[in-house]
């Protein structure tokens, strides 16, 4: 009546030769393999990783100087205008007219004399600004006698205004040319970058805001942080559709404005999609490996176990008396030297056996 498991069973002990060895194999062979691909996998993560930094990296630096050069451009072409009043001194408000309706990344252009502060125009651009954020960058030019620029939120849009000195031949400051940008233009250069390829995307950002282009339907800029944003080196963080990408930031160069910079992005499954076909080519070669290892294990083990039971056999078929002539084994010295052992013991036994079958006859014969 069966008792349950017997003791040997559990501890193995009653497993054959064969299948120990096998499994022994087998253990051998999987340790490594296993640890191999573990750390195989590792390295190319590693390396798909310092590889989308590289790129990240690069297209950022290209970005960046695409928007600085932008940003330049058009402000040289204020100068231009500023250049072209001391042409046609008598035009200023036509030139202005007419430069507001040729240029799309102005919104609005006003000149103000410095020394009619207190009759200020009342245009509704103007007003808009208010007389202390006219003051900010009044003192600004005063202060440095350089270009300003400055960034301000009303009614929850924000304002590029861009303050022009103008001298006159003593050097005296004698206007500023007050200009209201958009950067409509660099968004819509940097979203066909996006629609070329839509895993990279650039985005303009001011003190952790991103811009969105005036035209937009999107009146709720996305903001990136609530606190400051890591800057000159690669990241990963999650959109509002929980997708996990890399960015890369750095500051732009707009005037010397704090606060301004430019983020490329791209998924972190794109940018790893090297790792998933590696998963499948190292399952697929790991089933073929496990596969090899099988079939080698039981090759071997057979191979290996084969004299050991042929003599087990033997030793079965000696202790129930029968009559079997052992095989000299040369696969190995101990096999070797076993099966000659054996044999010589089923000489002397066959001997032994002969001697008293002998003296039983004879003992026979006399008992007569």
């Amino acid at each position: 009546m069966h008792k349950g498991l017997n003791f040997d069973e559990l501890t193995g002990k009653g497993q054959s030769v064969r299948s120990k060895l096998i499994i022994t194999f087998i253990i051998i062979a999987l340790g490594p393999l296993c640890i191999l691909t573990w750390f195989s996998l590792g390295h190319v993560n590693s390396t798909l990783k310092q590889n989308a930094d590289a790129e990240l990296n690069e297209l950022n630096n290209i970005g960046k100087q695409f928007a600085d050069i932008w940003f330049a451009e058009h402000v040289k072409d204020l100068y231009l205008l500023r250049a072209q009043f001391d042409i046609s001194p008598t035009k200023k408000q036509q030139l202005i007219a007419q430069f507001v309706e040729q240029y799309d990344f102005v919104n609005n252009v006003e000149l103000i004399d410095v020394n009619l502060v207190k009759s200020l125009p009342s245009s509704p651009f103007f007003n808009i600004i208010k007389d202390q954020r006219f003051n900010n960058i009044l003192s600004g030019i005063k202060n440095t006698g350089k270009i300003q620029f400055q960034s301000m939120t009303v009614s929850g849009r924000e304002y590029h205004i861009i303050g022009l000195p103008l001298v006159n031949t003593e050097n005296k400051l004698q206007a500023i040319l007050l200009a209201d940008i958009n950067l409509n233009g660099l968004l819509n250069n940097l979203s066909k970058i996006h629609a070329a390829n839509k895993d990279i995307t650039f985005y303009v950002m001011h003190n952790n805001k991103i811009q969105k282009n005036n035209n937009s339907e999107d009146s709720q800029p996305l903001f990136f942080s609530q606190n400051g944003s890591p800057t000159q080196r690669v990241f990963s963080y999650s959109n509002k559709n929980e997708e996990t990408l890399y960015g890369y930031i750095d500051s732009l160069e707009f005037l010397n404005e704090s606060g301004w910079q430019l983020l490329v992005t791209k998924p972190k499954e794109v940018a790893l999609q090297g790792a998933n076909f590696y998963k499948q080519l190292a399952l697929l070669t790991n089933a073929g490996a496990l596969l090899l290892i099988l079939t080698s294990s039981w090759w071997f083990g057979r191979r290996l176990s084969r004299p050991l039971i042929n003599l087990a056999k033997i030793v079965e078929s000696i202790t129930k008396g029968d009559k079997v002539k052992v095989p000299v084994i040369n696969d190995s010295i101990e096999f070797n030297q076993l099966s000659l052992g054996l044999r010589n013991l089923v000489a002397v036994k066959e001997e032994q056996h002969s001697i008293l079958q002998k003296q039983r006859s004879a003992l026979q014969i006399a008992l007569k």
